[in-house]
């Protein structure tokens, strides 16, 4: 099996096969006694903690824009239009703050490999594995999927729903008041992965 773990390559892409390991794998792990523990890296636990995130990220994002170096290649329109995109959807996403599906009972709290796709993956034959559990944790089953779906190695469009109900039949998907969640979280999720990205950037 270490053989076969070495011999392995990333995926060429994200296709329903590998969607369906990957699910299977988040499943599986949450199936295990020991799947308890500390909290993955930046987290979903309350609606609170994720709008400080994203305004953490609207200040590196600022930051980047006082730099010089973000006048190169159009990279300010984009900084401005995100920060602005942060702004929208927190507002947006603060009428929800009562709402039943981000009470905290209602939260799909779920162990997370986190930092997920084919880029932590290794496909050897038939079979797949999984890498690099740096971030891994607890974390809500929405924002598992959100970074999954909405990365720059994200699954292909045309699998995403598939994909959700895959999930929604194993019983980590049961409660579905993630998929609320997930729709909730979308944009400022893209806008996550715009300030990474951009981050990444402006540190070369």
């Amino acid at each position: 099996m270490l053989q076969s773990w070495i011999d392995g390559k990333e995926p060429a892409n994200m296709g329903n096969e590998q969607n369906i390991a990957l699910i299977k794998f988040v499943n599986e792990i949450n199936m295990s006694p020991f799947a308890a523990g500390i909290s993955a890296k930046d987290s979903l636990t309350t609606i609170d903690k994720f709008w400080e995130e994203m305004r953490n990220r609207q200040g590196s994002l600022m930051k980047i824009r006082n730099d010089k170096h973000s006048k190169k290649e159009g990279i300010l329109k984009v900084i401005d239009e995100t920060i602005c995109q942060i702004t929208k959807e927190v507002e947006r996403l603060s009428s929800k703050k009562k709402a039943e599906h981000w009470k905290v009972d209602n939260m799909n709290r779920i162990l997370s490999p986190s930092d997920i796709g084919r880029h932590n993956m290794l496909e050897e034959g038939s079979n797949y594995y999984f890498i690099d559990f740096e971030y891994s944790g607890l974390d809500d089953l929405a924002k598992l999927m959100a970074d999954w779906m909405y990365s720059p190695n994200a699954i292909q469009r045309c699998h995403r729903y598939e994909c959700i109900q895959k999930v929604c039949e194993t019983r980590i998907g049961r409660n579905k008041h993630w998929q609320k969640r997930l729709y909730d979280i979308k944009m400022l999720t893209n806008c996550k992965w715009i300030e990474i990205m951009t981050r990444k950037w402006a540190n070369q």
